[in-house]
């Protein structure tokens, strides 16, 4: 399957990881021979932007074409590591304060974790299962 869209008419069940990178889960995945889609990563074309693409993968879950994800949070903003933090547990959504640069990483991290929330959502609906990094 090469395009977002060709998942609505795909027959199976299969893994999809998001945010890949170099999709080294997806190689482990398919090297144990476990059905895959094409990650869901910008490197191989806006038509595999999560955020946009959000219904074609609400669709594929919801049709039983996707089963199993891994999210891989982009780590920017999210995660805990981050120097200088721009998040804590008193401001999970933002410390107060930032630049403009630093404001516009949270602002797309709380987007992606908007847009996450809504995928565990539909495939836990769906008896399906989900991997989150840097949740």
């Amino acid at each position: 399957i090469t395009s977002p869209v060709s998942l609505l008419t795909a027959s199976g069940k299969f893994f999809v990881e998001c945010f890949s990178g170099h999709s080294a889960f997806t190689l482990a995945v398919v090297m144990a021979f476990v059905p895959a889609l094409r990650p869901w990563e910008l490197s191989h074309g806006s038509q595999f932007d999560v955020v946009a693409g959000l219904p074609v993968l609400l669709a594929a879950i919801n049709c039983g074409v996707i089963v199993a994800l891994h999210l891989g949070t982009p780590c920017q903003s999210c995660t805990q590591a981050r120097v200088p933090a721009l998040r804590s547990r008193l401001y999970p959504l933002g410390l107060p304060g930032l630049t403009a640069v630093q404001q516009a990483l949270v602002t797309s991290g709380n987007e992606l974790a908007s847009v996450y929330a809504t995928l565990c959502l539909a495939i836990h609906k769906a008896g399906g299962y989900v991997l989150m990094e840097n949740p």
